[in-house]
């Protein structure tokens, strides 16, 4: 999520009915109206006439139906990761995360079958009536059967896949930074006609069948034309915005309505950062610039001016989706000609109780849940409340709090808190492991009901914040420090990971990610010519805190000229 501090949002607060007072620990509340939207991203998965699906963080997806009134669901999926991709299939829906699993989900949201290929994290899928195509951001692209929930490699290349589309027998796949690649014989052999890292894709949408739009940085859109027959493609500018001008300037999505192209977007220029939706009718000689909606009467003080979605159906008919950072809110706009003005239609919003009871003590929630992982079939979150001086009302502390559902987001209850700030958790079993801001880790053994601090991990120049990434399956935490030291956590004691020889003074190390007994994580180094150069580290845990190197891969330098190689799928 883009930081956008800058803007002066008013501060929100919707004050619901009170809870009651002095309930007890394991007491009930109901922390929210309905479960957390987030904010409602993607072109949206049609279900039926009039209902949509968005993807939301967190996990969540969000039903949106067309109204009036106009109403929502949220379902929560079985991932730690955010929902990347939705398609349609036969029986239900698939959706991609960004822990690259891939969940077969009914109609209603439910999830039937989940599967882990293990090729990375989705980023894009296609899919027919006949086939499902997969894209990932260690370079996979692969067929996948929803019914045997089996996956087949087409591709294997060294960018993260952005875009797949399949038109009458022409295979196309653009990846990051700048490549696109074409296959005429169902993904055996490959052909890459565009390698320009100077000019990286941004948004990738199909215009007609033989020319995509491509959004990119400096706020620049080209169009991308094929010719099947003769398999001679070009890649030419095309579209430049008037006074979008400077270099940190980028297009966010795109989307189509017959001849006329449409594009989303941000400006940062100084310290101010500007929202738009422009198009064009006449291939970019001309750009205007959408009128954005006023909000619906009651909701003046809400500030919804960042576009998250932008979409036609096959009718013609457009949704707008802009969101407000302060409070999740989201504004659903809709046009009746053709994008050139929007009407606020309805805003949906995970309304926040203002605060609730536990042990007798208010405690104002903050904005949102901080992140929500699944354990034991229920729901575990961390939020964040602030304890004010009742003299001067100012924020004098913090104490962050462990929530739990066990009716997939529904309902809400409070099980116990740290008395600092944290971000992150980790729940194994009935063990839960919060790493604060201050560098202390603190353990329960009762799912959240009760902590104690078990260690202090020091890092120099009060650069403390430790973050629990994951754990292993026999329940060994790892976690990451913001100076970039890895520790692996178990039954109270830290061990650090001794980084290998490739991690040098002017090295960064990633936050790990951890799968089973393994952990990975990229070393990315500038050297003194400029050149960038990223390595990739898999460790194995051999039980406790042991470990050994199984595997480094050194990737090539993203600025490199040479091609790289392409590598054919079984």
């Amino acid at each position: 999520m883009k930081n956008r501090s800058f803007i002066c949002h008013t501060y929100v607060i919707i004050m619901l009915l009170a809870l009651g007072k002095g309930l007890a620990n394991d007491a009930r509340y109901e922390l929210y109206d309905a479960a957390p939207i987030g904010a409602l991203s993607g072109e949206p998965l049609r279900i039926d006439e009039s209902t949509h699906l968005y993807r939301s963080g967190n996990g969540r997806i969000v039903f949106v139906s067309d109204g009036p009134p106009r109403r929502y669901r949220t379902v929560w999926t079985q991932t730690c990761g955010d929902i990347t991709s939705l398609c349609n299939i036969t029986g239900g829906i698939l959706a991609g995360d960004s822990e690259g699993k891939l969940q077969h989900l009914s109609g209603q949201g439910n999830v039937l079958s989940i599967v882990d290929p293990n090729l990375g994290g989705v980023t894009c899928m296609w899919s027919d009536d006949n086939e499902v195509l997969v894209g990932t951001d260690r370079g996979y692209v692969f067929r996948f059967d929803p019914v045997s929930m089996r996956e087949q490699i087409i591709l294997t290349y060294d960018r993260p896949i952005k875009f797949i589309d399949n038109t009458r027998g022409l295979l196309t796949i653009a990846a990051s930074p700048c490549a696109v690649l074409h296959s005429t014989d169902a993904g055996m052999n490959w052909r890459q006609t565009v390698r320009d890292s100077a000019i990286p894709i941004s948004a990738m949408k199909k215009f007609n069948d033989t020319t995509f739009i491509v959004g990119s940085v400096m706020s620049t859109v080209y169009t991308y034309t094929t010719n099947a027959d003769s398999l001679r493609f070009s890649y030419r500018f095309k579209y430049y915005p008037p006074k979008w001008d400077t270099q940190t300037d980028f297009i966010d999505q795109i989307a189509v309505n017959g001849e006329r192209v449409f594009v989303t977007g941000h400006i940062l220029m100084m310290t101010f950062e500007y929202e738009y939706v422009y198009y064009t009718d006449d291939g970019g000689l001309v750009w205007r610039q959408s009128a954005y909606p006023q909000e619906p009467a009651g909701t003046s003080n809400l500030i919804c001016n960042i576009p998250r979605s932008l979409s036609f159906n096959d009718k013609g008919v457009g949704t707008l989706v802009l969101h407000d950072l302060n409070i999740d809110a989201n504004l659903i706009c809709t046009t009746t000609d053709n994008g050139v003005t929007w009407l606020g239609d309805s805003v949906l919003i995970g309304r926040l109780h203002d605060s609730i009871q536990f042990r007798d003590v208010p405690w104002p929630i903050q904005r949102s849940f901080r992140e929500v992982q699944r354990s034991n079939n229920a729901l575990f979150a961390i939020a964040l409340r602030s304890i004010t001086n009742a003299g001067t009302l100012e924020s004098v502390n913090y104490e962050t709090g462990i929530f739990y559902s066990q009716d997939d987001g529904r309902t809400w209850s409070l099980r116990g808190a740290v008395p600092e700030v944290a971000t992150r958790f980790g729940i194994h079993g009935d063990s839960l492991l919060i790493g604060a801001d201050s560098g202390a880790v603190y353990s329960s053994i009762d799912a959240g009901l009760s902590f104690h601090q078990s260690m202090t991990i020091d890092t120099p120049d009060y650069a403390n914040r430790v973050t629990i990434c994951g754990h292993s399956t026999d329940g060994t935490f790892v976690a990451y420090t913001s100076v970039g030291d890895i520790y692996l956590i178990k039954d109270s004691v830290a061990k650090k990971v001794d980084l290998p020889e490739i991690v040098h003074d002017s090295s960064e190390v990633s936050e790990p990610s951890v799968r089973d007994s393994l952990i990975c994580y990229s070393v990315n180094r500038t050297d003194q010519s400029g050149w960038y150069s990223e390595s990739v580290v898999v460790l194995q845990l051999l039980g406790t805190t042991d470990y050994q190197v199984v595997d480094i891969t050194s990737l090539l330098p993203v600025q490199l000229k040479a091609m790289p190689r392409v590598f054919s799928g079984k």
